[in-house]
């Protein structure tokens, strides 16, 4: 039919599939193993509240981390859905200090998550 299928991608995929305002059908984020409803609602609605994330750090400083932990971040990295922030999907898995590339943009969410959250801001 000529009808081109996208990957998954934060910044234009809700839950199931969706055609985007190009007429091509974008893959839903449910539809990605380890990716559950809740992580998929706090990052669609987080995105049409407050627009597009520009990184991998302002989408872990946006949502709520309660709802996407580790394993879904992992899982949206290797599907690809964060590949229009522009790095290459084996970055977010390289180790450095002890610690992967992607759990220190969700270290860093938490921690200013966290300052936000407390009396001392």
């Amino acid at each position: 039919m000529g009808i081109k299928v996208l990957g998954p991608d934060v910044n234009e995929s809700f839950y199931k599939f969706a055609v985007n305002k190009n007429g091509e059908i974008r893959v839903g984020l449910g539809a990605i193993k380890g990716v559950g409803e809740g992580a998929v609602e706090a990052i669609v609605n987080e995105r049409q509240e407050s627009g597009n994330y520009i990184s991998i750090f302002e989408l872990t400083k946006r949502i709520d981390l309660r709802a996407a932990n580790k394993r879904a971040f992992e899982s949206l990295a290797n599907s690809g859905a964060f590949d229009s922030f522009g790095y290459l999907r084996a970055s977010y898995f390289v180790v450095e200090n002890e610690m992967t590339f992607l759990e220190k943009a969700i270290k860093y969410g938490a921690k200013h998550q966290q300052n936000e959250n407390s009396s001392q801001v």
